[in-house]
């Protein structure tokens, strides 16, 4: 299939990339890397995304690459859709005349593209761009190289989730010698946090509730806080972390309250537990160690339904007993 969607860019010239709505750090050095490795062989690309690039991710070199859109204003021969798992998440109007190249390492990917590289081996789809722009033999530059260990770092929760592979490091260690600097990235995602953040961040902790068989641990945001501090909707993102860190949990949830009976739920999971799984139970999806859903309901009913499945998923793997 990779060769397949070489031999397509030599023929072609003219690209859109796109991916999710909301994007994260593995969907947007994703799409950097991959528009400047298609200029660097002289083709004409444009990156269109539904959502504007979070706040975290904007010092990236040539993120300003990304324009944003909900309506395409023409239609593109190609488009890569990376990291989408249906082609509706991308959240835009106009695709319907491009020929798509899907591009996921996500289990749930449903193979909407004319061309259909999906394989869940890949820790980030920042692994597959990069093996796409060595089948090319297009040399990397710097700005190609930090893009994609963003992608990477980010997507294996800084290599602690068990997708992290020998070849995830590998790639990782090429990326360096093309001028990756390991801790100015970790500078820029883990140390830029805007004091809002660590505002709201007091108030989340002191919502933390662990069940009685101490496997599972979860925060809660209430949209009133979220209006009170005004982080912007990624800042608060990475707050299920938190009870992931406390010994004993498997799973840890975060309970975004969005709008009135309307919450994001954050998973995270350590092991064998697939919370991928239950994410799709309600409509969402994600990683195997790292997913996300919506979910309508008032709060009790919402944490009550969601624990249940996580229970159920903690008993098929035998880990309810302490």
């Amino acid at each position: 299939m990779k060769k397949r969607i070489a031999e397509l860019i030599r023929a072609r010239d003219d690209f859109l990339i796109t991916s999710h709505q909301n994007p994260d750090g593995d969907s947007i050095g994703s799409q950097i890397a991959l528009a400047l490795a298609l200029e660097r062989i002289g083709k004409k690309v444009s990156v269109i995304n539904y959502h504007p690039i979070p706040t975290l991710y904007r010092p990236l070199p040539q993120s300003e690459k990304i324009r944003v859109s909900k309506d395409l204003e023409r239609v593109y021969p190609v488009a890569f859709v990376l990291e989408c798992s249906y082609i509706e998440r991308t959240g835009l109007n106009g695709l319907e005349g491009s020929y798509i190249i899907n591009i996921d390492h996500h289990r749930q990917n449903t193979r909407f593209g004319h061309i259909n590289w999906v394989t869940t081996k890949a820790a980030a789809v920042g692994e597959m761009i990069y093996d796409l722009i060595e089948l090319l033999g297009i040399e990397l530059t710097s700005a190609m190289a930090c893009s994609i260990y963003a992608a990477i770092i980010t997507d294996t929760g800084s290599f602690h989730y068990s997708n992290t592979s020998a070849h995830t490091f590998d790639i990782c260690s090429e990326l360096v010698k093309w001028g990756v600097n390991p801790a100015w990235i970790a500078d820029i995602l883990y140390y830029s946090n805007q004091a809002e953040k660590i505002k709201i961040l007091g108030e989340v902790l002191s919502s933390l509730e662990i069940d009685p068989n101490g496997k599972i641990a979860w925060l809660t945001i209430p949209e009133k806080s979220l209006h009170y501090h005004q982080p912007s909707w990624d800042e608060t993102e990475d707050y299920v972390v938190f009870p992931q860190s406390i010994k004993g949990v498997e799973v840890s949830l975060l309970f975004k309250e969005m709008a009135s009976n309307r919450y994001k739920v954050s998973l995270r999971s350590r092991g064998n537990i697939d919370v991928s799984e239950i994410a799709e139970k309600f409509g969402g999806g994600g990683h195997h160690n790292a997913s996300g859903c919506l979910v309508e309901g008032d709060y009790l009913t919402v944490r009550e339904i969601v624990l249940q499945q996580v229970k159920k998923s903690l008993k098929k793997q035998k880990l309810t007993e302490p």
